[in-house]
Order: C-alpha cells, then structure tokens, then sequence
C-alpha cells in the first residue's frame, strides 16, 4: 500500500492571488499619474497622520504698494487682512467583485484589471473634483476659441483683484479645453502652433496637446465645447489624508471575491488669482427672424418681407454667415443705416439669456456700436463681405461681458 504524504504539496489560497496591501501600495503609487489634473493640483500629504477632518486655509490680501515718506515723516502703516476658507477631507470608494469561474479561467488578469479600473475611477473622480473647484474660481471670461482669447485671459489675470504684480507677471500655465476647441486653436495658430513633440521636458502637465503663445493646451473630454479654464501654478492642491486602503473579502455563498479600495482628500483653490475659467458663449443668431418678428408684432421690416432681403442664411458653427444677400433698390430702411438707400442687407436676430443689454456693430461700417430693441433684431448695410463683420456684445446684470463677431466671407452679394 502506497501512502502520499499531503504536506508536500501546497494549498493556493485566494488570499495568495489577491495581496489587499500590495495592490493598495502599487494603487497609491500608479494613482498621482493616473490624475491627469495633477500638474496643476499637486498631490500635498502634510496631512496624512494628523486628527481631524477639515483644514482651512487662509488667503491674504494685498495690502498695497508703498507709498513716499518725506523726511522725519511717518511710515503709513496697513493692517494685514486675510479671509479664511475652510475645506473639509471626503472619502470617495469603488469596489469590484471577481467570481470564481473568473479566477479560474486562465483567460486575460482579472486581478490585475481589477487594479487597474479602481485605480482609473479614483483617478477620474479626482479629476472631476479638481475641474470642479477650478471652475468655482471667481475669475472669469467668455470668448470665442480664436486667437484672441490667450489675450482676453491674460487680462483677466492681470485685473484679478489681489494679485501682484512682481509674483508672477508674464507667466503662463496650462489651458485646457474640449476637443473641438483645441482644434480650432491650432486651426487659428497655424504656423504660431508649437506641437507637443518640440516642447521638450519643461512642460507644466503630461498629455499636453501643444502650445500657443506660452500657454501648454491640454484636451480634455470633461470640458464642454465653449469652455475652458486657465490655471498658472500654485493655484491648486489636492490634499491626501492618507494612502489609498485596499480590502477583499470572500462571499462564500456565491463564491465571490469581493475587493474594494478608498481614498480621503479634498481638492481646495488655494490661489483664486490664479484661475481663470472659460465660459460658453451664451450669445444666439437666429437667421430664421419670422418667430421673432412674431412675437414684437411686426408684419414687415420696414415695408419689405425677410424674403426680399436675402436667401438661404445660415449661421455655421465658427460662426460664419452664409447665403445670399439679393440687392434691394431704395429701401426705406436704409435711411437708418446711411446715406446709401440701396444694396445688400443682412438682417439676423440675437438673443442672450441672462443679458442685461445687448449692442450690435458693424465692423467696417459707418455707425458706432448700438443698443438692439427688444426684439433682438438687426439689419445691416453689408458692402464688404471679406472685411465686414457684425459684432455683438452682451453685458449680464453682474458686469460679465460676453463678445461674439461672426464672419461674413461666405455670403454672395447679388448686384443690380
């Protein structure tokens, strides 16, 4: 009789494929690249093994330059102010479960996918919580994706309230924008475009789409087209209480592996003069006047049907106008609009929700900007449709200034 000693071989356990501290530490060393916002809120640990759960923050204000003291004079002395924001640390958590049969099947890494998706979710909350409170920053501006914006922020950077001057004048930091707006950036920059291979090592964030004007540009698929933010460094942190805690356990009715993982942080704005946030224009054209003839109760523009004027107006996505403008031959209108009673005339209608007042100018026209009726409508001379453009402004009750201009290089004019 033959007797098998059963010590020799070994039992494989579940707790020997699945390690909960050793996929905790490849987590929490894989996570700070797995954040791609972490460039501009870099991972801070002071708080890992300190009590309590709310840290606050104090935010000094300026107190001023200095002024000239005369001879024997007095120093003129300002008390030092700060205001205090608090921010309190949060748990956020994911968790898979992984069957036996998975386990089992020697097809694909079940364990190691399991690390890999935790670790993303995490990640892909940071991010949203980092654009979260990038976006509750005071600093604002709407404009168009053109060339033009990188001044626009700057501006608005330089205006902030608090910020001086010598910290970091004419730096710049990371602009990340929607896909689409990214392309009609580096469509506007043409040969100005720095592309992502010759920016070299000095770069502010990894993934950096390419440069303009000093600025990296980053896309991103959790901005929406139309909005962007701005951010120079040390305007963000992203406070860790502590590593990321990775537990399974077994459910031995079903036979499940069930793993889990969390992480404690908060996300805080600690230099609001450092943001700048992007907003989507919330200016509208209309081609189609008929509603908004409408409903101001008119029946004509000035004796003449929208149909006597032009044909096939449609406003494109960058804003271009197309279609054809037929010539109109002394028309009574025209007397608001110059000396010329005959021609080629746009009429669009605009509306703005949430604007206080909304003004019309005819770039390379005759007139100074003017403020539209109620209605929103506006009819214009055009007589050069390459150099010609209608622009509209409008200003909400907070003093927040939107501008749009919109292309007039796609229409025909039709003469007499």
């Amino acid at each position: 009789m033959a007797f098998i000693n059963l010590q020799r071989f070994a039992v494989t356990m579940m707790s020997d494929m699945i390690d909960p501290e050793v996929l905790g530490q490849m987590i929490s060393a894989q996570l700070p690249k797995a954040i791609k916002f972490a460039g501009i809120a870099p991972v801070d640990t002071t708080l890992e093994g300190q009590a309590g759960t709310t840290i606050t923050l104090p935010k000094w204000k300026y107190i001023g330059d200095a002024i000239d003291v005369a001879e024997g004079g007095a120093i003129d002395f300002t008390k030092l102010a700060k205001k205090s924001e608090q921010y309190t640390i949060k748990k956020v958590g994911k968790g898979v479960e992984i069957t036996d049969e998975a386990m089992l099947s020697g097809y694909g890494d079940p364990v190691g996918e399991a690390q890999a998706q935790i670790r993303m979710a995490i990640a892909s909350k940071v991010d949203n919580d980092i654009v979260a409170t990038a976006k509750a920053a005071p600093l604002s501006v709407s404009h168009k994706f053109d060339l033009d914006l990188i001044d626009q922020v700057e501006v608005t950077f330089e205006d902030a309230p608090d910020a001086i001057e010598a910290e970091d004048a004419g730096t710049t930091g990371v602009l990340f924008v929607s896909y689409k707006d990214a392309a009609k950036l580096r469509k506007a920059a043409s040969n100005t475009w720095t592309r992502a291979s010759e920016l070299g090592d000095d770069v502010l964030i990894s993934g950096a789409f390419g440069e303009l004007q000093g600025w990296e540009i980053v896309r991103t698929r959790k901005l929406n087209e139309g909005e962007g933010i701005a951010v120079k460094t040390g305007a963000l942190k992203t406070f860790m209480k502590r590593n990321i805690t990775v537990e399974a356990d077994r459910d031995i009715v079903h036979k499940l592996t069930m793993m889990t993982a969390d992480e404690h942080y908060v996300v805080a704005l600690v230099d609001e003069t450092k943001v700048v946030k992007i907003l989507a224009l919330p200016v509208a054209a209309d081609a189609d006047i008929s509603a908004a003839m409408t409903a101001a109760g008119l029946s004509d523009l000035f004796g003449k049907a929208p149909t006597d004027l032009q044909a096939n107006i449609e406003i494109g996505a960058n804003d271009e106008i197309t279609g054809t403008l037929k010539y109109v031959a002394d028309y009574s209108a025209a007397g608001y609009l110059g000396d010329e009673k005959s021609g080629n005339f746009l009429c669009l209608h605009f509306a703005c929700t949430g604007a206080q007042t909304l003004k019309a100018y005819l770039v390379g026209g005759i007139h100074d900007e003017s403020t539209l009726d109620s209605d929103g409508l506006l009819i214009s001379r055009i007589t050069d449709k390459n150099t010609q453009k209608v622009r509209i402004t409008a200003t909400a009750a907070d003093g927040t200034v939107t501008v749009r201009e919109y292309g007039l290089s796609g229409l025909v004019l039709e003469t007499a």
